[in-house]
């Protein structure tokens, strides 16, 4: 295959220049018949064409869309090629010095692999595979030609429009090149296929267009489909390319030994999955020093043993762009010409192109702190040749590069942190008993990070000095400490992505430290609330939109692994709370929480650069006269969890006019001094569960108040004076405390309240609050209730506990998002237009919990139309004392539709008779998971069979609760599958003998789901069973009731 011309070669076939008249020197003039346009013509039989490539034509060199003359001698040919030469030197191009005739030889390579044309001022390139491609043959005589002449070039363009053409040429031709490079190397084909006219008319034809910028270079990958007929004659052609190609193999990486077993399982799995085809991508990710390099080392050099396995590992610079991804990729596998381009498009096309020639690869990327789009770099994941492992401290980037298994490196447990404390330490023995409590706490601080561990136990090499390890100590606790594991973290905390992301991450730290408590919606919920008393959310109007947001924070910190929700009692690792603490000012913070403080700091640290203090959880039990600190610029002060402080000095708020947040939380204050009425910047002012506060100065001139938190001050009888004036006010609780109601007109003032909870709401009240998103009362009257129906569908409330009058205190009841308490009315029914004329209490369409209490005219709790088309969210139902209740739910069961409800508690009901559910309602049912019944005197069964049902199977049931039943005699009538039974508990149910249940039993034991069986001794040892090997079965899960 004839080489590639360059950018600055005219295509062969290109259109014919017009000349000057042949000279009288001129060899061939009697031949050359000059045309009108000044053109020139061979004028012997079956050449025909006009054009300057005369001397070719005559030279015998053809190809290139040029046919030679075959008439002519050696004696013609060679004068031939002498005007070809002369031609060349006239315009300045480089010399031919091969004949087309000459055969290639060991002597003559050399030179024949100097025969180019691209410009002599262009920076070499250089692609050995191909300049050993064969060279075109004739048509005929199957004789192979030189390169095309110089003097075939097309020069019709400007030289000002050639310029933007030539570069695209090059770039495009570079891509070309390198994809015949690596076909070249696959070794695909063989010299039986290579066809002279082929080779003649498509190659040139391709490669005319591709320089002519009419094939862009995403297609040349297609192009290359063309060549894959014509590859290496046998042979040194063959033998010259193969040497030419670099082999990928690399040599193994130095490791480090793996610590414990969990960490060699971690090795086993990632290498496992690897070796499966249904796992293209794979992350693996944990905290910054957990040892994930470490672990894929082990992976890597198990991989290398797969010798038909191309394996190739990339540290991912710290600086990610893709170009110095694809730098450093392109060297690993061995892609030595893409330095030469430089567009970052051509170059993924090149990199792609050269990783998807081989036919197995895994390519590991060690450190990915962000996320990228593999085509955009050029790694061919989707074509199933190349599986990618990246390593990463977020959860995000995993996800972000679509990883179908995700693998977390997790913290060492206490017995091997021990043993890689002691095989780093290098000592002989038993330390003294004094240095090894030292030594104990040390390894707390470090909490099974491999990093800190190795680092803490070098640096103690040597150190047999009980105050040395003590000092070591103290400075940790202290954050003294400079420590690499610091730096490490630190960088987690700046590719956390935006100021917002951090600053919300080091308020987590600052205001719960190491009492950060991330799982459940309630611990969630707290630590969002906190992020919009300090304004770190932005300007969100809605408090859906700033509970979104802070969700996206708090799921961005999990995903960086900064905090770790598997750490045992808390998610905070020690040295990331440390490493946090150091990136604060003693200038501009105060950070002395939990530090069993008796009295707050001395007013020098209270200076005028102060922002921030955070004492919360110590042991101030006053904040006496003569305290008065001056600090302009603080905005925050954290007092709460110190439960022993009572008093507050009036001087003590006298000079922080600038303060926007008070947290006064958990404290065991009994009144407010009042110069708090004269912090007019104050924004938040919290005092939950205050249980002795009696008292709150005037709020009136608190005009920039948004939240007033009364929450369970249990002592406190009245709202503060002032309240019609907290125009700004969102929130305001003040559920648990004594007041029932606020002063008449004061909750229609409050108009942008979008969180409301009190005990007692008065008619009418509702409805001025037209941004409210959350309400948690009572109502006296059915009217009422329906107006606040009302105003919760108008207003799309997300959550809100709705109670009839006697319901139970609010700020105990733990319930979904969307509750409603009815407690003593007669009539309940669906509806969503918040009007009644017939005095039923109307519930809205969103509701998710349902509990009715003595509601003693109420035959049936819902209907089946309302579960699956009125009330299509209701998830928990909840019964207790209603005297003529019948049965749950009534009506004909609908045809195919199903409802969402998975919770039913049922209490104090005696006139339900023998059945409390049927099968067939079950099957309407798909998501029930829990049933309790307790003190139900007319119950025989709690699951009727129907007769037309043979097969019987309750797929989600997990547990079931049987309390006080005095006719129950069976669960259910006939044999019935409880695959996901979890837990059952039965008590004084005498009449009960048979639990008729088929379980999936083991062969020694009880089934897999089934964790507990609590039960009365007497009414166990008494059932019946159906199998005689299920009380045997059963019995490791059995715990016998007192």
């Amino acid at each position: 295959m004839p080489h590639p011309l360059s950018a600055e070669e005219g295509a062969p076939d290109a259109e014919v220049l017009q000349g000057e008249m042949p000279r009288a020197t001129y060899p061939f003039s009697k031949l050359v018949e000059v045309l009108p346009n000044n053109k020139r013509k061979c004028n012997l039989p079956a050449s025909g064409f006009v054009t300057k490539k005369i001397n070719v034509h005559f030279a015998g060199v053809g190809g290139c869309g040029i046919r030679d003359y075959k008439l002519f001698d050696d004696r013609v040919r060679s004068e031939a090629l002498e005007a070809l030469k002369g031609e060349r030197a006239v315009e300045g191009s480089s010399n031919l010095t091969q004949g087309s005739h000459q055969p290639l030889t060991a002597s003559n390579e050399g030179a024949r692999s100097k025969t180019s044309f691209v410009e002599k001022n262009q920076p070499s390139r250089s692609f050995p595979a191909l300049t050993n491609m064969p060279r075109p043959m004739n048509a005929k005589g199957g004789e192979p030609n030189t390169e095309v002449p110089h003097g075939a070039r097309m020069q019709v363009a400007s030289a000002e429009s050639q310029q933007g053409t030539r570069r695209l040429a090059k770039r495009n031709m570079t891509f070309l090149e390198s994809k015949l490079e690596e076909l070249i190397s696959s070794g695909q084909g063989d010299m039986s296929k290579l066809n002279s006219k082929w080779m003649e008319e498509e190659y040139w034809r391709v490669v005319r267009a591709i320089r002519e910028g009419s094939v862009p270079p995403e297609k040349v990958a297609e192009v290359v489909e063309l060549f894959k007929e014509v590859l290496l004659a046998p042979g040194r052609f063959w033998q010259a390319a193969t040497t030419l190609v670099r082999r990928s193999k690399t040599s193994p990486l130095v490791t480090t030994e793996l610590v414990g077993k969990e960490t060699q399982l971690k090795v086993n799995e990632i290498f496992s999955n690897l070796k499966q085809d249904n796992f293209s991508r794979i992350g693996v990710y944990g905290m910054g020093g957990v040892g994930k390099t470490a672990i894929l080392t082990h992976v890597y050099n198990r991989l290398l043993e797969d010798l038909d396995l191309d394996v190739f590992w990339v540290a991912v610079p710290q600086d990610f762009s893709v170009y110095a991804l694809q730098e450093e990729i392109a060297n690993a596998v061995g892609l030595d010409n893409l330095s030469n381009e430089k567009d970052v498009r051509r170059r993924a096309g090149l990199l792609y192109g050269h990783l998807n020639m081989k036919n197995r690869s895994i390519l590991i990327l060690d450190g990915l702190w962000m996320h990228f789009e593999v085509k955009e770099v050029g790694i061919p994941v989707e074509t199933g040749k190349l599986k990618l492992v990246v390593t990463t401290r977020s959860l995000e980037v995993c996800r972000m590069m679509l990883c179908q298994k995700q693998i977390k490196i997790g913290l060492l447990d206490m017995e091997d942190t021990g043993w890689l404390f002691s095989k780093t330490l290098c000592v002989a023995g038993l330390l003294p008993s004094e240095v090894e409590h030292i030594a104990s706490s040390l390894l707390d601080r470090c909490c099974g990070l491999p990093l800190a561990i190795t680092e803490i136990a070098t640096r103690l090499r040597g150190v047999e000095k009980v105050h040395e390890w003590r000092d070591m100590l103290g400075k940790l606790e202290d954050s003294k400490m400079e420590l690499d594991v610091f730096k490490r973290l630190q960088l987690s905390y700046v590719n956390l992505g935006n100021d917002q992301v951090q600053q919300c991450f080091l308020h987590l730290i600052l205001r719960f430290g190491e009492a950060l408590v991330l799982s459940g919606a309630s611990g969630e919920e707290e630590l969002i609330e906190s992020f919009i008393d300090e304004g770190l959310l932005g300007g969100i109007a809605t408090r859906q939109g700033l509970h979104d947001r802070g969700n996206t924070i708090l799921d961005k910190i999990r995903g960086s692994c900064l905090l770790d929700p598997d750490i045992e009692y808390r998610c905070l690792h020690p040295l990331t709370r440390d490493m946090a603490l150091r990136m604060v000012t003693s200038t501009t913070h105060i950070v002395k929480a939990c530090m069993g403080l008796k009295e707050i700091p001395e007013e020098v640290f209270w200076n005028d650069h102060l922002e921030k203090v955070f004492l919360q959880g110590n042991d101030i039990e006053e904040i006496p006269d003569g305290i008065s600190p001056n600090c302009p610029k603080l905005t925050s002060l954290y007092l709460n969890g110190n439960d022993m402080l009572g008093v507050i000095h009036e001087s003590f708020f006298r000079h922080l006019k600038g303060l926007t947040v008070l947290d006064l939380c958990y404290t065991g204050i009994t009144e407010l001094p009042d110069s708090i009425s004269q912090l007019e910047s104050l924004e938040a002012l919290l005092l939950r569960s205050c249980l002795a506060l009696r008292f709150i100065p005037s709020v009136g001139k608190l005009g920039s108040l948004r939240k007033l938190d009364l929450q369970g001050c249990q002592s406190l009888e009245e709202a503060p004076e002032g309240m019609e004036m907290l125009v700004k006010l969102r929130y305001l609780a003040l559920d648990g405390t004594m007041i029932e109601t606020l002063l008449e007109g004061v909750l229609e003032k409050l108009v942008n309240l979008q969180y409301l909870a009190i005990e007692k709401l008065r008619a009418g009240e509702e409805v001025k609050s037209t941004k409210l998103e959350a309400l948690y009362c009572s109502v006296a009257h059915v009217e009422t209730f329906n107006a606040c129906v009302g105003s919760l569908v108008r207003n799309s409330c997300r959550r809100y506990t709705l109670a009839a009058p006697n319901a139970y205190s609010l700020w105990l009841v733990d319930d979904p998002d969307r509750s409603i308490l009815i407690d003593g009315w007669d009539h309940i029914a669906a509806s969503v237009d918040g009007t009644s004329g017939d005095g039923c209490a109307l519930l809205p369409e969103s509701v998710q919990s349902l509990e009715l209490s003595r509601c003693h005219k109420i035959k049936r709790v819902v209907e089946w139309e309302w579960l699956t088309m009125l009330l299509p969210n209701l998830e928990k139902i909840i019964v207790h004392s209603c005297e003529k209740l019948e049965e749950i739910i009534h009506g004909p069961l609908p045809s195919r539709a199903t409802c969402r409800l998975t919770y039913l508690e049922v209490s104090g009901c005696n006139n339900i008779k023998r059945e409390l559910l049927t099968e067939d309602m079950l099957l309407h049912l798909p998501f029930l998971q829990e049933i309790l019944v307790k003190d139900c005197k007319g119950i025989e069964v709690i699951i009727g069979t129907v007769a037309e049902m043979t097969h019987r199977s309750f797929p989600k049931i997990t547990n079931l609760g049987l309390w006080n039943l005095p006719e129950l005699k069976s669960i259910c009538d006939g044999t019935t599958s409880w695959d996901t039974l979890r837990q059952i508990s039965i008590d004084n149910c005498p009449k009960l003998k048979r639990i008729p249940l088929q379980l999936p039993l083991l062969d020694n034991g009880p089934p897999p789901s089934l964790r507990e069986i609590r039960i009365n001794q007497q009414t166990w040892e008494s059932l019946e069973w159906d199998h005689p090997l299920v009380r045997s079965s059963l019995e490791p899960s059995v715990k016998f009731l007192d």
